[in-house]
């Protein structure tokens, strides 16, 4: 996409707010851009950057089928709140989540 390129270009890929901004990005985009999204945030991890509130809620709602592995990662995370729960919930509810 031209706004990731645009980050490239300028030097801002590495940051850490502005990669929080690609995951959510690449997750409203259409279900192409879900990898892309999903790579931003496991390399987050991997360079311990902190993804903020709405990257894990925009994960939690939009990529139901790898829900559980997101979970682990907010139980570890000391910043989760009510919103964080309130969406496993929802995707439990709904059926979407499969059990390991």
């Amino acid at each position: 996409m031209k706004i990731h390129a645009s980050t490239v270009k300028i030097g801002l890929e590495r940051d850490v707010f502005v990669r929080n901004s690609l995951v959510v990005m690449y997750l409203k985009c259409s279900s192409i851009c879900k990898p892309e999204a999903l790579e931003i945030f496991q390399d987050m991890n991997h360079n311990f950057d902190q993804p903020d509130q709405i990257t894990y809620i925009g994960l939690h709602a939009r990529m139901l089928v790898k829900g559980r592995y997101f979970s682990k990662l907010l139980e570890e995370d000391p910043s989760v709140d009510l919103k964080h729960c309130s969406c496993m919930v929802d995707a439990e509810s709904s059926g979407n989540l499969k059990t390991s």
